[in-house]
């Protein structure tokens, strides 16, 4: 007899595949037994390694195909983010060309750092900035040179960069009408040429030309590795990357010149208007003496008409600008990435549509600054008041003659008291004249306010405004 504990791992362990052995060798009742069992338990044990390996590879199965469905889950979704992130940069490059060619739009300077992080975002550059090309030169520097204006976060150290002339690639993007030879040792990007227009058919039966488009006159500096390029110019340290400068040249209205333009085409609108006017109250007028007369017309067969409106569109106001060239420059270093040479096209575009904005808006100030000028010529002859700029010099010169008279009384005060006192007179006459000057600006500023205030919303001073209001901000240094 077995104990309890041995009976009981006899029937765990081997209890169950004896009882079905000896339940089919009882079935089968072969002649020899022992070889019957032998050869069941060889198949049996076979049978459970290949049920093992079977449950191993549909468990293995499971988990490939599991992870196969985890990760085309996270491609999915990746694709989706990227597929958003595109549609975002598309969508806000696309509104901020239709935000600068709305006609409601009115230019600011905060436009400038719109197009920066808008750039950024729609190439993946790792800084942007904008150049200003001055072309006198500034102090410390002789002839043209490149002053960057505006950058985005993490480059603010380009502000106080200058690129001098013949330095660097950048120049080349701000090379008008360059040649063939230039698109390579400018490394200038070019448009792709297209298929030749197929020339229309004339009412003649010949051929007709297709127009060409016009070339651009800048085109972009494209980099797509700076470290193969020597002309390449490093304000820091060298590193790997692509670079672009895109041009943003635009006539600029804010002179003289455009205002005194504009100013003659306001003045002759407003004498067109009056003039059409009057035709139309004398045509009113001869109209009311015609209908009196209806019924000796009626008889005679003559046909009084009223004059003819008269009133033509009026041309465009053309106005005199200079040309200001500025470039829009971006590169790729320290992240090793090229720029998509397809966007480039649109980065033209963009570029163009600065420049057309800031033009309309200039043109819309300027023309605002004449017609206040021409109002204020009106009321002023109206009621016989001095302009603002001859109500300024007339204070001015007030203020010299009284000025003049304290500055006199002040030496003999001084002279009677350094006589009393027995000690020689002394005079700082730069002193004195630099305290009558504050003291002219301060009395200008304060009885003439008013005036500064309303030129705050003028975009061009004539020379002699100028020269007013930098004696009277002198008192600030």
């Amino acid at each position: 007899m077995v104990d309890n504990a041995t009976a009981k791992y006899l029937n765990d362990n081997i209890g169950g595949v004896l009882s079905k052995a000896l339940a089919e060798m009882a079935v089968a009742q072969p002649t020899d037994g022992v070889n019957f069992l032998s050869r069941w338990f060889s198949t049996y044990a076979e049978q459970e390694e290949a049920k093992k390996w079977r449950d191993q590879e549909a468990a293995s199965v499971e988990e490939d195909r599991s992870r196969a469905q985890t990760m085309l889950a996270e491609k999915a979704d990746d694709v989706k983010r990227k597929t958003a992130e595109i549609n975002r940069t598309i969508s806000e490059f696309q509104g901020l060309l239709d935000l600068l060619g709305s006609s409601e739009t009115v230019f600011s300077d905060k436009l400038w750092m719109q197009l920066l992080s808008t750039v950024q975002t729609f190439t993946g550059a790792q800084a942007v900035y904008l150049g200003l090309l001055d072309e006198e030169g500034i102090v410390g520097v002789e002839g043209k040179c490149i002053v960057y204006t505006h950058t985005t976060a993490g480059s603010e150290w380009m502000l106080d960069k200058i690129l001098e002339k013949g330095v660097g690639v950048t120049w080349g993007a701000l090379t008008e009408n360059p040649t063939e030879e230039d698109l390579q040792t400018l490394h200038l990007w070019s448009p792709p040429k297209k298929e030749p227009a197929v020339p229309a058919e004339t009412a003649d039966g010949g051929d007709e030309a297709a127009p060409e488009e016009p070339a651009e006159p800048f085109l972009p500096v494209s980099i797509e590795y700076v470290t193969d390029v020597a002309e390449v110019h490093y304000f820091n340290m060298t590193r790997l990357g692509a670079y672009m400068a895109v041009p943003l040249v635009y006539t600029s209205y804010y002179t003289a010149d455009a205002l005194a333009d504009a100013t003659k085409y306001e003045k002759d609108q407003k004498t067109s208007k009056a003039a059409a006017e009057q035709a139309a109250v004398e045509a009113a007028t001869q109209g009311g003496d015609a209908t009196k007369n209806d019924d000796t017309a009626a008889t005679t067969g003559d046909d009084q008409q009223a004059p003819a409106d008269s009133a033509v569109d009026a041309a465009p106001m053309v106005l005199t600008g200079s040309k200001v060239k500025m470039v829009l420059c971006l590169d790729t270093l320290g992240k090793n990435t090229v720029f998509e040479q397809t966007k480039i096209p649109q980065l033209l575009e963009l570029s163009k549509a600065f420049a057309s904005c800031k033009e309309r808006t200039e043109t819309q100030q300027v023309a605002a600054q004449a017609l206040s000028v021409l109002d204020e010529s009106e009321r002023q002859g109206q009621k016989d008041e001095p302009s603002k700029a001859s109500r300024i010099s007339e204070l001015r010169a007030e203020l010299d003659e009284s000025l003049k008279e304290e500055m006199e009384h002040e030496k003999e005060l001084r002279r009677a008291a350094a006589e009393k006192d027995g000690v020689a007179v002394e005079f700082d006459k730069d002193m004195m004249q630099e305290k009558y000057k504050y003291r002219k600006a301060r009395e200008v500023f304060l009885n003439c306010k008013d005036l500064f205030l309303e030129l705050t919303t003028w975009v061009v001073a004539s020379e002699e405004m100028l020269n007013i209001m930098a004696a009277t901000f002198y008192m600030y240094g």
